[in-house]
């Protein structure tokens, strides 16, 4: 396995997908950061360093997603895969290696936010507003979510032969999954009671009526439920600083990426590569 780390890792660095989106992510964090100051000083506003510090996570998820389809979709188009079946390597071992890579680039990928985020934010905004420690559980959240990114991405991209297939269906399953998870924390954060309005003899009065979107226990738990298990509904918990079960979520990531990788490595021992 050590060769074949050795031989994706060196394609990593070479490969101009990944340094373009280190770039991009890196540009966004700079951006945000002056976007963030110029705030400060127009409105005098308070801009704590870690109100926008978990943003990477989300953003390195799209970009594990083009990336890993794209760096494993090159290893069917250029026959590299069957050739490492060939001289004698695992496909478990393979399909490790591909793994590791995965994670390696979009924790970098994760970094080059934080780095650009925290290298000028420590210098241009305002303190951190919450506590280290709950500042550390939503980082180890993120890593965790991040992981089961790459775990599904890579099941994927493995499976599928076609590069632009495997590339297109990772994309758009992230969104799906951002969007669907977007709804949910909608449907979670809906009141349970609305003001309604009305004239009363020339005076305006409020009355607090039930609101029909607000969801009962039995549907709030299978919502919540939805949010921890997908990556996606973790990533949004952070980007608002709305993390309702907090050491619960690595085990869901966990959970997600043990179980998306053990079905990833069976399917691959099974899969024809002619």
């Amino acid at each position: 396995m050590r060769k074949l780390l050795s031989a994706n890792f060196s394609r990593l660095w070479r490969d101009k997908v990944f340094w373009i989106g280190m770039a991009c992510i890196f540009g966004y964090g700079c951006w945000l950061v002056s976007t963030r100051h110029g705030n400060m000083l127009r409105f005098e506003s308070f801009e704590p360093l870690d109100s926008r510090l978990m943003d990477g996570f989300a953003f390195a998820g799209g970009g594990a997603a083009i990336f890993v389809s794209l760096f494993l979709g090159t290893d069917y188009s250029d026959g590299t895969i069957r050739n490492k079946v060939i001289v004698g390597h695992k496909r478990s071992a393979i399909y490790w290696a591909n793994w590791v890579t995965g994670v390696a680039a979009a924790l970098l990928l994760a970094g080059a936010y934080l780095l650009a985020y925290c290298g000028l934010g420590v210098f241009l905004l305002d303190a951190p507003a919450s506590p280290a420690a709950q500042t550390a559980a939503f980082f180890a959240i993120g890593l965790f979510a991040l992981v089961a990114y790459v775990s599904l991405f890579t099941l994927l991209s493995m499976l599928l032969t076609k590069r632009s297939s495997s590339g297109m269906l990772c994309i758009l399953l992230f969104w799906g999954l951002f969007i669907f998870s977007g709804m949910l924390q909608s449907r979670l954060d809906a009141p349970e009671l609305l003001p309604q309005f009305a004239m009363v003899d020339g005076v305006e009065q409020v009355e607090m009526v039930p609101n029909p979107q607000y969801l009962q226990p039995g549907a709030r738990r299978v919502c919540q439920f939805l949010m921890n298990l997908f990556p996606s509904g973790q990533t949004i918990e952070l980007l608002f600083g709305n993390v309702v079960h907090l050491f619960r979520l690595p085990v869901y990531s966990a959970a997600f990426s043990a179980a998306t990788t053990a079905l990833g490595i069976f399917a691959f021992r099974k899969k024809d590569l002619k």
